[in-house]
């Protein structure tokens, strides 16, 4: 099974276009898959982000907030991506954390991975952590 995610992951890669929105050129770097919350925009992550982590709510609740407005704007998943530039830094209760754009290429179900036609979708890795003194 290992073998088949990573030439699926190869064929992906061989797939997809190089760039990928208006927003600006999303580098090419290695395809890998990324579990995390994905949104449409960065400020909706941004604002999910904000909720759950300085404003305590509940991630469901912080999440269901922005989808209210655009089912499925903001879901947890773990994708095939391209990862792409940082397009800003966020400081959000204890952690400074890089919103990224990504290509993204399929969505993992279980074991499979569906692919997709590449789309733009905003992804956190938390940089760093602050220390309460």
């Amino acid at each position: 099974m290992a073998r088949a995610i990573q030439i699926l992951l190869l064929l992906a890669a061989l797939a997809a276009p190089l760039s990928a929105s208006a927003e600006g050129e999303i580098g090419a770097e290695n395809v890998e898959i990324v579990s995390s919350l994905w949104c449409d925009t960065a400020d909706q992550l941004e604002a999910v982000l904000m909720a759950h982590y300085t404003h305590k709510e509940p991630m469901a609740q912080a999440m269901a907030e922005i989808n209210r407005f655009s089912p499925d704007a903001c879901i947890m998943a773990r994708a095939i991506v391209r990862t792409g530039r940082e397009v800003r830094r966020v400081t959000a209760g204890n952690s400074i954390m890089s919103l990224r754009a990504a290509l993204v290429l399929g969505v993992m179900r279980g074991q499979y991975a569906m692919m997709m036609r590449p789309q733009t979708w905003f992804f956190v890795r938390i940089v760093d952590e602050l220390i309460p003194l």
